[in-house]
């Protein structure tokens, strides 16, 4: 994991099912993790602890029901992709208007 510029994080793992490499990111400060894969340190690297996972569409879920296990954390998809969730996943839609945590504004 590389802070990329202040305050974001960046690094890449092996999607468990594409076998290919794919970008995750955590905002230590805001605990949001956007798209994410566990990177290869394990749950540790999110010391300051994670209470929002964002994903930018439906398919980039991920290893986020792993993370929300563990954290407790919200899940947050763009209210159009919710039908992917059919699973049981704890996903709170929002409208792509909407203020995020963090601050994060979704266009």
């Amino acid at each position: 994991m590389k802070e990329i510029v202040p305050g974001i994080h960046h690094w890449t793992a092996v999607h468990p099912k594409l076998k290919i490499v794919v970008s995750s990111y955590y905002l230590p400060d805001e605990r949001i993790l956007i798209d994410p894969l566990i990177p290869a340190d394990g749950l540790k690297a999110f010391q300051r602890g994670v209470q929002h996972i964002l994903l930018t569409n439906r398919h980039h879920y991920r290893q986020s029901g792993e993370i929300q296990g563990a954290f407790g954390c919200a899940i947050w998809c763009v209210e159009t992709g919710m039908h992917e969730f059919t699973q049981g996943e704890k996903v709170r839609p929002f409208k792509f208007a909407a203020s995020l945590p963090g601050g994060v504004e979704p266009i």
